[in-house]
Formats: C-alpha cells, sequence, structure tokens
C-alpha cells in the first residue's frame, strides 16, 4: 500500500466456501451416466476491505484509506486543479478498527438429466448484506462509519490524525437521540421465510435400537447449561451455577422422546432457564426388537447458547438372566 503514488486500487480479502450436491436416479444401475435427478449449489463469503479509496477528509478527492498492522491509517490525495499525482504521507486514524464488510450467500437447484449428453436447468437466489460501510450519516460533509448498526462520527484532521467516535457532539451538525419509526424500515420477512423454508432447523440425536422385544423405562434429567461457568454432570443429575448478568443466554431449545414415529415427551426449555427437566411417560414402554428410540434436541429459531446436558438411562425391566448357555 505504500510508495504514495497515485492509484485506483482496492484490496479486499475474502472468505468463503461453496459445495454441490446431486441427488439422482438411475433405474439401471448405481451410475451418475444414466441418471436424472436434482442439483443443488450454495455458496457463501465474509468480505473484508483491506484498502478502500474514500474522501476521508471531505475536499471531495477520494483519499487512500487502509488496514495498517492492527489499526487504521489514510494518505490524503494531493491531486486537484493545482495539485500533484501522489497521495500524501502516511497519518493514523483513530476510533475505528474496520473497513467496509459485507456477506453474501447464493443458493440455486434445478433438474439434471445424463443420457449421454448433460442437461440442466439452474435458478439461483442471491443475498448481500452490508455489516460495515461508508456514509455521511448527519450530512455535515464528512463521511462516517456504521459498524454493526453503530455510527462512529468523522470529526475531521486534528494534527495528523483523523478521529471517529460515537459522540457527533462535537461534529458541525450534531444529532439528538430519538426513536426509530419501524415503519420506514422495509419488510424483509419474505426474504426470511423463504430462506427458513431453504435451510430448515435439524435436530441433534441419539439413537437407541432395543435388541430384544420387552419393556424398558427411561430415566436422566435433561438440562440447557450456561456457557460460563463450566457446568458440572455426575450420573445424570446436573448442577449448575447461573451465569453472571449480562451473559448470552440464547432462546432455548427444545428436547422431545420418540419411539419409532411417535413423539413420546417433550419440553420447550427457555433461554437462561438451567433447571433440570424429568422426561415423564417413559417408564413400562414396550418395544420389540428393532424399534428405535431417538432423544433429540432441537434449536428453537437459532443454535446460540445452546449447550445442552442430556445422558439418558434405559433400563429393561423385569428381565430374568439364564446361565444355561454360560461356560
Amino acid at each position: 500500500f505504500g510508495n504514495g503514488n497515485a492509484s485506483a486500487m482496492g484490496g479486499v480479502q475474502s472468505i468463503g466456501g461453496d459445495g454441490r450436491i446431486y441427488l439422482g436416479f438411475n433405474p439401471l444401475e448405481g451410475e451418475k451416466e444414466g441418471s436424472f435427478g436434482v442439483g443443488l449449489d450454495f455458496s457463501g463469503a465474509d468480505d473484508n476491505a483491506l484498502l478502500e479509496m474514500v474522501d476521508i477528509n471531505g475536499d471531495n478527492l477520494p483519499d487512500k484509506v487502509f488496514k495498517d498492522g492492527g489499526g487504521i491509517s489514510y494518505r490524503l490525495n494531493t491531486s486537484g486543479p493545482n495539485g500533484g499525482t501522489t497521495f500524501g504521507d502516511k497519518h493514523t486514524i483513530t476510533g475505528i478498527s474496520n473497513l467496509s464488510r459485507e456477506s453474501n450467500f447464493s443458493f440455486g437447484l434445478g433438474p439434471e438429466a445424463y443420457f449421454g449428453v448433460t442437461l440442466m436447468y439452474n435458478h439461483a437466489w442471491t443475498w448481500t448484506w452490508g455489516k460495515t460501510y461508508w456514509v455521511d450519516v448527519n450530512t455535515d460533509g464528512m463521511v462516517d462509519l456504521v459498524d454493526n448498526g453503530t455510527v462512529y462520527f468523522n470529526h475531521g484532521e486534528s494534527g495528523d490524525q483523523i478521529t471517529f467516535s460515537t459522540n457527533s457532539a462535537d461534529t458541525s451538525v450534531p444529532m439528538d437521540t430519538g426513536t426509530l419509526d419501524p415503519s420506514v424500515l422495509p419488510d424483509l420477512s419474505a426474504v426470511e421465510a423463504q430462506q427458513r423454508a431453504q435451510a430448515p432447523l435439524e435436530d441433534t440425536l441419539r439413537r437407541w435400537i432395543a435388541p430384544w422385544d420387552g419393556q424398558v423405562s427411561i430415566t436422566g434429567d435433561v438440562a440447557l447449561l450456561p456457557n460460563t461457568p463450566a457446568p458440572v454432570v455426575i450420573s445424570g443429575t446436573v448442577s449448575v451455577t447461573p451465569p453472571a448478568s449480562g451473559n448470552p443466554t440464547g432462546d432455548g431449545v427444545r428436547v422431545a422422546i420418540q419411539h419409532n414415529g411417535d413423539e413420546l415427551w417433550s419440553q420447550l426449555i427457555d433461554g437462561g432457564d438451567y433447571a433440570p427437566y424429568t422426561p415423564t411417560g417413559v417408564s413400562n414402554l414396550t418395544v420389540s426388537r428393532g424399534d428405535h428410540l431417538y432423544f433429540r434436541v432441537g434449536s428453537r429459531d437459532d443454535g446460540a447458547s445452546d449447550l445442552v446436558s442430556w445422558d439418558p438411562q434405559i433400563t429393561f425391566q423385569n428381565v430374568v438372566l439364564s446361565t444355561a448357555n454360560i461356560r
């Protein structure tokens, strides 16, 4: 970034990934050739600017603003009617630690067939949202930075540095504290519903398969655990200390016990509720050899702070052990 010569370049660090899934059917043999089905493509990335051309001092000339070690620095554009063709000396920006950041996600699907020639159709959707961006929030002629919903106001040059802060009082156009009118925000419920339909929540589960016919009882408490301090779990009994005030609690989980296709018991546990819950209605349960018991844990809306302790015990009832074949 460094010799001061005029340049219109920008630098971005992008971290992302992509994948592709083909779900097909071949009526003759287990090969892709001769099959037909559906293809799914998906990708996502986080982009973080390393260098941007931004009018950082309000003179209507794009300056070079860039990450420099652990901070942000700038070089002023010295061009203009009587200027040169270089950028000035490097100076420091205080009060901010990020440049522009955005994320994107793409999802596509469509039919495919492989019969000597490849036939496919793909329809794709792409979503892009900015986390950090430049905008003159208070219209004072100085570009400000919005970082994850927090506005950092540009206070201009002072000495050999430019300062940003969340306080607009020292700018030429201070802003009073107010309340946002929700009616001016766009309705994104349709986009949210579409994303939920395309990426539904999935339960975490453990499965037990009955080795023979009989009756079983299920014991063992289940509890939501705080992130800190570390919980203690002893023989299925949960002993925890609730976290200090201010720690994230998430929105809780839903837990359930299922016998084959029938749900026997379920419990909604709210975020911050660290009390153990004892499953009911799961004693003297009749099972046949090969039956499945599922112990399900699912997020209610997101997976934040969804740490769960559950060590279920399954015990056969009225079992008589035979020693006839023991030698």
